[in-house]
């Protein structure tokens, strides 16, 4: 057993897979408050060296916290010892409503940026010292929420997907990169490469498409149809794999 993937399971499980996705194997499973659906809303692995699951827990019912769960792996391919941090990153509480809608690793996985809002309001991002399980500066004020964050090794930036478009956060200043309603998954390429992978929507279900991080016409992206089925992509390490 090699880990290599990382997903939610249930709405109560995050579970860790071998390439192929074969082979899974439990790292945490929270319980469902009374009226809700599911504990852990939200994932991120960080590069494979680090061992390591950021999450969303929600299994409280009256606040959400970015968690963190590693493993160690003592003989290669054996069996996993699991340890959760005791202590969140980040709470906020459930009420007024608030979120945590979006975490994402930086490329060497030294920090982690989350995404939040208060009532549709207060959309913030907060950027975390891995290592020191502390919040680096204040929050950043987002001028537009974005629901999901990936961060860009490209140029050390994050991206921002959200109900009105696709916005850049570089240097604490949010730039609009193009229109896109849809607010759905994507995920970017790593390394040198500017290039992402988008889900979209529309009457004939759901497709993954290929931006190539630059070309815009008239305000929107040009994209090429990867794969006509899918609904959340990730891309490797290497960009080898989707």
């Amino acid at each position: 057993f090699t880990p290599t993937l990382s997903y939610r399971y249930n709405g109560a499980d995050i579970r860790l897979a071998n390439a192929n996705g074969s082979a899974a194997v439990l790292l945490v499973r929270l319980p469902i408050a009374q009226g809700l659906t599911a504990s852990v809303t939200q994932l991120a692995m960080a590069p494979l060296s680090l061992r390591q699951v950021a999450f969303v827990d929600l299994s409280s019912g009256v606040s959400e916290s970015v968690r963190i769960v590693s493993w160690t792996q003592t003989t290669p391919g054996g069996p996993l010892t699991v340890t959760l941090d005791p202590s969140p990153l980040f709470t906020i509480p459930a009420s007024p409503p608030a979120r945590i809608s979006s975490l994402t690793y930086s490329p060497d996985a030294s920090k982690l940026a989350v995404v939040s809002n208060v009532d549709g309001q207060n959309n913030e991002v907060r950027v975390f010292d891995v290592a020191s399980r502390t919040q680096i500066g204040d929050a950043i004020p987002l001028v537009q929420y974005g629901h999901v964050v990936r961060w860009r090794a490209f140029d050390d930036s994050l991206l921002l997907r959200g109900s009105t478009g696709v916005w850049m956060l570089k240097d604490g200043v949010q730039t609009k990169l193009f229109a896109d309603p849809q607010g759905l998954p994507f995920d970017t390429f790593n390394g040198a490469s500017a290039e992402a992978v988008f889900r979209f929507h529309d009457a004939r279900g759901n497709t993954i498409q290929r931006w190539d991080g630059v070309t815009g016409n008239a305000g929107q992206a040009a994209f090429v149809q990867l794969v006509p089925n899918g609904i959340d992509p990730s891309i490797s390490c290497d960009n080898g794999r989707m």
